[in-house]
């Protein structure tokens, strides 16, 4: 057993068996590993604790994947002076503004002069610049040539960019791509010639790559939520590699949920592979409750609820119950695999005078812009138009047999139909959004004094009590994904649901159609 020095004691008196095991495999193991860690297994914890175990000589990296948590985690770790809590976007802009000192980021400035330097007409400039930023965390010019249309094509397919377009009579779907491609093609190449002068959020990552820019060195790398990772972060992880670092990697295959953003579908198979990893598991969860660990069995059967856990309950109700036998109360979470069911409970219960807030600020500003995408003058000009968009994209996605596209789609239009009931006037309807998802990510308070509703996918990472599942059998796995690795992510989702309570989890059915 390791010494443990005396800052290191805190935490590591608390340290379970496995944990223990992972801060001591500094010193008898070797090589890579991988912390396989179930939900809620203290990977956090035992990660400061590893940290504390590095000799304060060796600088260490801990690798996480938004600035929020590497606030947090920096306040953790800040007692160990060679550590260093940053995302993996800072680590790249700091290497890329050390070469160019007036680079300067600007997202919105950067998107309008690529639209214009390469000619991206109106209606396709949505889907240009989507398919550029996927080219540039797919490693475009890197991995594959610029020019390659055919890897272009499979990340259309892939990420349903077609969606994004703004339809045009009498142009096919097949001119579309065309043209996508052909100004993608253009655009990433404008793009890259000004890396030296103005960049965006992913250029942060794929600027020192493409222009194999130096990047510090670290003989420690400690790598969270890698189960998420994509491309162009691994191979930053391996550009941050001296000849002797070892690195480690944490996540939980089961927890990966983003595969359509980018993300390897199998993320820890990739690096188990590529850096030839050891595997460490963390089986117990300190979090989720004796009964909804049973239940998270059905996915994870090796997970283990701590002796110090609560009981938990269980319960199920039929989805109209939500406002009378079992109300929901500031400090509890509904979450859905969809969010139009969202929309509608949330205006519900606001009636109710119960205080809401809607997590993901990005799914209020992409129907905020599907609302300005129509132009319309009137609710009644808007409610014409979107009906207008379902069926034009349905079509494209019918013809491309893209169910699971379709089902995205189908949400999205709904969710938008949902927040337009009883509104007057566009403007009311633009309001409405922001009063639904202004409260997002603003601060802890609002977990403890709203009922948080939010999807599973911006529920990751999150706890509370009490927690709600909306629709959880029904719209489970979703009947529209075909491919494997859609199949194996709807079950996974089904898994963080279910481990993101402390105590009761309720099960409801979906709500009636004509709920209010």
């Amino acid at each position: 057993m390791i010494p443990i020095r005396p800052h290191q004691q805190l935490t590591s008196f608390l340290l379970s068996p496995e944990q223990r095991t992972v801060v001591d495999w500094r010193v008898n193991g070797e090589g890579n590993v991988i912390v396989e860690a179930v939900a809620g297994s203290g990977k956090t914890s035992t990660l400061v604790a590893f940290c504390g175990d590095i000799p304060r000589e060796q600088r260490s990296l801990f690798a996480v994947f938004n600035k929020k948590i590497a606030t947090e985690i920096g306040q953790k770790v800040r007692i160990f002076k060679s550590v260093e809590a940053r995302t993996f976007h800072s680590i790249g802009f700091n290497a890329t503004v050390r070469h160019y000192p007036g680079l300067i980021v600007d997202k919105n400035e950067k998107t309008r002069r690529m639209n214009v330097e390469a000619g991206v007409p109106f209606h396709l400039r949505s889907a240009v610049v989507k398919l550029v930023n996927l080219g540039k965390q797919n490693l475009a010019g890197i991995k594959w040539p610029i020019d390659d249309e055919s890897y272009w094509r499979e990340l259309i397919q892939s990420y349903n960019v077609l969606l994004r377009v703004d339809v045009v009579k009498g142009i096919t779907d097949e001119e579309h791509e065309e043209q996508i491609v052909e100004h993608a093609i253009r655009g990433l190449k404008w793009s890259n010639s000004t890396l030296h002068s103005i960049i965006d959020f992913d250029d942060m990552v794929y600027a020192p790559l493409l222009l194999d820019l130096n990047v510090n060195k670290y003989p420690w790398i400690l790598a969270d939520e890698c189960q998420d990772i994509n491309a162009g972060r691994l191979m930053l992880v391996e550009k941050m590699m001296a000849t002797d670092s070892r690195c480690v990697f944490v996540g939980d295959r089961h927890q990966a949920i983003y595969g359509f953003t980018g993300a390897f579908s199998s993320a820890l198979t990739v690096i188990q592979e590529r850096f030839n990893c050891s595997i460490l598991p963390l089986t117990v969860t300190f979090r989720c409750s004796k009964a909804a660990t049973e239940l998270a069995k059905t996915w994870v059967p090796q997970i283990t609820a701590h002796s110090n856990n609560k009981d938990g309950s269980i319960i199920e109700i039929e989805g109209a119950d939500i406002l009378t036998s079992c109300r929901p109360t500031p400090g509890d979470a509904i979450l859905c695999r969809n969010t139009k069911p969202l929309i509608k409970l949330a205006l519900a219960l606001i009636r109710e005078g119960i205080p809401v807030h809607v997590e993901g600020r990005d799914i209020g500003e992409n129907l905020g812009r599907l609302v300005d995408r129509q132009r319309a003058e009137n609710v009644a000009d808007l409610s014409r138009k979107i009906e207008e968009y379902r069926r034009s994209e349905m079509d494209k996605l019918i013809a491309r047999q893209d169910e699971y596209g379709l089902e995205a789609l189908t949400d999205r239009i709904d969710s938008l139909v949902s927040v337009m009931e009883g509104c007057s006037t566009v403007t009311e309807v633009k309001e409405r959004i922001d009063s639904l998802f202004n409260l997002s990510d603003d601060g802890p308070n609002n977990y403890s004094t709203t009922v948080t509703l939010s999807t599973i996918h911006k529920a990751k990472g999150l706890e509370w009590d009490r927690v709600f599942l909306l629709g959880f059998r029904e719209l489970q796995p979703s009947r529209y994904a075909k491919l494997d690795w859609e199949r194996e992510q709807e079950f996974n989702l089904m898994y963080v649901a279910v481990t993101r309570t402390k105590d009761q989890l309720v099960i409801t059915t979906p709500l009636p159609e004509k709920f209010s």
